[in-house]
């Protein structure tokens, strides 16, 4: 699905608290599922880090 940066991020710390919460690994599992969806599609190989749009984005729209 088609986020920006900061949904990702938000997403999978609110994962890692309710793993933390929990214990329960189906958590932790959808954290890092989530890390390598922002990994292939919002990191900067070139620059470092990563962009706040995804490769996916609409090219009318900078990528940040």
């Amino acid at each position: 699905p088609e986020a920006f940066l900061d949904d990702y991020v938000f997403l999978i710390w609110g994962c890692l608290e309710r793993y933390s919460a929990s214990l329960q690994q189906q958590y932790l599992n959808t954290a890092v599922e989530l890390q390598s969806v922002l990994d292939e599609h919002f990191s900067d190989d070139s620059g470092g880090g990563y962009f706040f749009t995804g490769d996916y984005a609409d090219l009318q729209v900078p990528r940040l």
